[in-house]
């Protein structure tokens, strides 16, 4: 079945709620948002920093376990959406990260990310726009 853009942009918004509970806690599951949200090949770039999270189909694997590894410092994790923009094949998101970390230190910031999505609606680009955050060089440091 073919899909019309208005259904492809449907999907594709709910894969980008999908992406965002499954990183949120409680409730989420970075592991779920890895292997469900992304496509098998995929490129994953921290914009700002000029680095690159994952190229391709290497390093999938290590970021899994990075950003499990980053979940379970925290309590609570939310992202809160401003913006979205879908178009075709592509999703723009703006919006706020809040963190509370299991020593009840809090931490925000706005981000950025423009994604693509393949065929089967997977996210296969991710370009992310967002200050340095804790643990941005774990997560660079993945390819």
């Amino acid at each position: 079945m073919t899909l019309s853009q208005q259904q492809k942009e449907e999907r594709n918004v709910a894969c980008i709620q999908k992406w965002a509970k499954s990183w949120s806690k409680p409730g989420g599951s970075a592991a779920t948002m890895v292997d469900e949200c992304y496509a098998d090949v995929v490129e994953v770039l921290a914009v700002l920093q000029g680095k690159s999270v994952v190229q391709g189909s290497e390093g999938k694997d290590r970021w899994r376990a990075v950003e499990i590894d980053i979940e379970r410092q925290y309590e609570r994790r939310t992202l809160t959406f401003r913006n979205i923009v879908a178009q075709g094949d592509a999703v723009a998101v703006e919006g706020d990260v809040e963190m509370v970390a299991k020593d009840g230190s809090q931490r925000g910031w706005p981000f950025a990310v423009f994604f693509k999505f393949d065929s089967e609606g997977r996210i296969m680009s991710d370009h992310t726009y967002m200050p340095d955050s804790p643990h941005t060089d774990a997560l660079t440091a993945t390819v």
